[in-house]
């Protein structure tokens, strides 16, 4: 039953890059879904919708181009309103890029 629940969490933060951005000024845009199974009443959920965030951020940042991948250590939204299930887009905007560190000291 894990396996089954792991499997269907990894297809609901599929995320397909359709425009690469420019670098400096916005990041890629993701296509994806907000999946139905993920939902509280008709309304996806907001832990997943930050968990496509999150997972935007690290492709963004790297992870997926053979680059060093950063994964987000918090995340933190507000919403103005639940979503319905179905298509989504994903705009990200990277901000501020630190020093990269392998390990510490």
């Amino acid at each position: 039953m894990a396996m089954m629940r792991s499997a269907a969490f990894s297809r609901a933060m599929a995320l397909r890059e359709v425009d690469h951005g420019v670098y400096g000024a916005r990041g890629p845009t993701f296509s994806g879904e907000l999946n139905e199974h993920w939902t509280i009443g008709p309304k996806v959920h907001g832990g997943v919708m930050l968990a496509l965030c999150a997972n935007a951020a690290r492709i963004a940042h790297g992870g997926g181009s053979g680059q060093p991948c950063m994964q987000p250590i918090a995340v933190s939204g507000n919403f103005l309103s639940a979503p319905d299930p179905g298509p989504m887009r994903l705009v990200t905007s990277i901000r501020k890029r630190g020093p990269h560190r392998r390990g510490r000291r």
